[in-house]
């Protein structure tokens, strides 16, 4: 099953990479920016203000980006 088409809204896209990564395999830490200071200053240091970031293997992505995701957790290159 894939994860549904692309949506310019932060909630559904943060969905949309967490339901990936869950059904792919892979474990990930969720943080709450509004709720964890030190998540929001770390999210600034990648240099981002917006949610959803996804951090793989050193390499912030921002939003939900398929391609991008498969790339870096294969291991096969940067993106």
């Amino acid at each position: 099953r894939r994860p549904p088409r692309s949506t310019p809204f932060p909630y559904t896209t943060l969905f949309r990479s967490k339901e990936f990564l869950s059904h792919e395999g892979h474990s990930f830490v969720s943080r709450n920016v509004d709720d964890d200071p030190d998540a929001y200053a770390e999210l600034v240091a990648l240099g981002w203000r917006a949610v959803p970031v996804t951090v793989i293997n050193g390499v912030a992505v921002k939003g939900f980006d398929e391609a991008k995701f498969r790339v870096l957790l294969s291991g096969d290159g940067e993106v």
